[in-house]
């Protein structure tokens, strides 16, 4: 087993790629930490009931709940308010800020996904035993996008899930950037690589952003880190009166037509056990 902990960003509009994604983490980590905030970065509150639901499904993972407080930001300095455009961003930082926290001293390298992005984890454990990863600091990882459904997969790659030496994150305020994995390769020293795929030249991870069901769509624009880049709601609500035609507005993107990896749709809960869960980490 390789020294990684797999950090993940999870909100409960995403609870359908929560399985997927601890089940492959978890088969190349030695430990699997999952972030999640008290409050949605709308400052809506969470589904309380669905949040517990998601702890006792997954009692070998580490839950670490956080207080979102917008009148108080994590770290020694946050220089946006609630009217920045990039403060959500900030907060999906904040999430592998408090995660990070909770990575053990022992772990060689720390792996940043968000729930939606699922690791191939059969290639991935290939990948890992056969390239001289140990040789960078940073390394990022190219994607499969998906749009509307696991069959339509966007014929360009979308980089996302990042990679860091434990100890190259010397203080957790790197972390915090308003460019999330970006800002934190982009600010890492050290030899660095990016983007990378698997052994067989394609991408290790697949990335389901866009797979979801119309109400989880539209709560997923007003709440994320992008909300105030576009006119998401008009975009999606133009999108959808329509069946998909294999390019779509949101991103200019075209898509071919696969047989799905996986299928968010059909959900799988596990059976409930006793949760582990750290409530209210304070900074």
């Amino acid at each position: 087993m390789h020294a990684i902990v797999t950090v993940i960003n999870y909100c409960t509009n995403d609870y359908r790629f929560l399985d997927l994604c601890i089940s492959e983490a978890s088969k190349f980590s030695q430990t699997v930490i999952v972030a999640v905030a008290d409050h949605f970065f709308s400052g809506e509150k969470e589904n309380r009931a669905l949040l517990e639901r998601s702890y006792s499904e997954h009692p070998d993972c580490l839950f670490v709940e956080y207080a979102f407080d917008p009148e108080r930001p994590y770290g020694i300095y946050c220089p946006y308010t609630a009217v920045d455009p990039e403060w959500i961003k900030y907060w999906h930082s904040t999430s592998r800020y408090v995660g990070f926290q909770a990575v053990p001293e022992e772990a060689e390298y720390v792996l940043f996904l968000d729930v939606d992005e699922i690791v191939d984890a059969e290639r991935f454990q290939i990948f890992l035993d056969q390239f001289a990863y140990r040789e960078f600091e940073a390394l990022r990882f190219y994607s499969y996008f998906y749009f509307r459904q696991p069959c339509f997969r966007a014929k360009s790659w979308s980089l996302n899930a990042l990679m860091v030496r434990r100890k190259a994150i010397e203080s957790p305020e790197k972390l915090l950037t308003a460019q999330e994995r970006k800002g934190v390769f982009d600010n890492l020293l050290g030899p660095k690589i990016e983007p990378l795929v698997g052994l067989d030249d394609q991408p290790l991870v697949h990335h389901y952003s866009w797979v979801r069901t119309d109400e989880e769509l539209f709560f997923k624009v007003k709440n994320w880190g992008h909300a105030l880049e576009k006119d998401w709601t008009a975009l999606l609500h133009e999108e959808l009166s329509h069946p998909f035609l294999g390019t779509e507005k949101l991103y200019g993107l075209s898509y071919d037509t696969v047989e799905a990896r996986h299928n968010p749709f059909a959900l799988r809960p596990k059976k409930r056990g006793v949760p582990n869960v750290q409530k209210n980490l304070s900074e």
